[in-house]
Order: C-alpha cells, then sequence, then structure tokens
C-alpha cells in the first residue's frame, strides 16, 4: 500500500475508484509462474471464466478490493494497517512542511486584482 498504491494511484472522481497515473511508469513484477490448468482453477474452461471475472477488477482500487482486504485481514488488524498508512502519509506532509513554508515565504504578500477593464492582457 505505501509502496505502490499511495504514490501510484490518483482517485477517479466520477467512478469513485483509483486508478493508476498514467504520469508514473508501471512497477515491473516478477512474472507469474506457469503451471498445469488443475492447478488454479481445476480446468482451461474454469481459468477462461476466472480470468474474464478477475479482468472486471483490475486496472483500479475500489470498493471490492477493500472488501477484499478487510476479508483477508479481518477487522482486527485492520486499525493496524489505516494506522501505519496515516503514519506513513504523516511522514510526507512532515517532509513537505519546510518546502511548502519556503515557497510561502518566496510569495508576495498581497497580490492585487488587475482592474476588470484590463482585457485579456
Amino acid at each position: 500500500m505505501q509502496s505502490d498504491f499511495l504514490p501510484n494511484f490518483i482517485l477517479c472522481n466520477t467512478t469513485q475508484r483509483f486508478v493508476r497515473s498514467s504520469k508514473v511508469p508501471p512497477t515491473q513484477k516478477p512474472s507469474v509462474p506457469s503451471a498445469k490448468p488443475s492447478f488454479y482453477c481445476g480446468t482451461q474452461d474454469l481459468n477462461a471464466a476466472h480470468q474474464s471475472f478477475a479482468r472486471l477488477h483490475s486496472g483500479f482500487f475500489g470498493i471490492p478490493h477493500l472488501f477484499s482486504i478487510v476479508k483477508l485481514l479481518g477487522s482486527r488488524s485492520l486499525p493496524w494497517l489505516i494506522r501505519a498508512l496515516l503514519d506513513h502519509i504523516s511522514n510526507k506532509i512532515t517532509t513537505l512542511e519546510p518546502m511548502i513554508s519556503g515557497l510561502q515565504e518566496a510569495m508576495p504578500k498581497s497580490i492585487g486584482l488587475l482592474s476588470f477593464d484590463g482585457g485579456v492582457t
């Protein structure tokens, strides 16, 4: 979550899903080892059905994935995940704080509005 999801995904407000940012190159993951079809879902037909179902939930991070994480971790471990994510975000904000202060000092104290008659220029 800290090394892939937080830095590389953005919220699409229309679909309410997190999608991978186009500005970040995809992460290199190890290839999936090949095995006989009977080791996956039983038969090639069942494997194809599972792949078509899994394709519906690929390419984004949304509510189905959150439900899976809660089911996998259980309700007792979920607060630890949230605490770790909040600590990670807090550390990122702490490292950005001096830069933001520097930008605030460099900006003019007041910016006057241009006259209405000024036009585009």
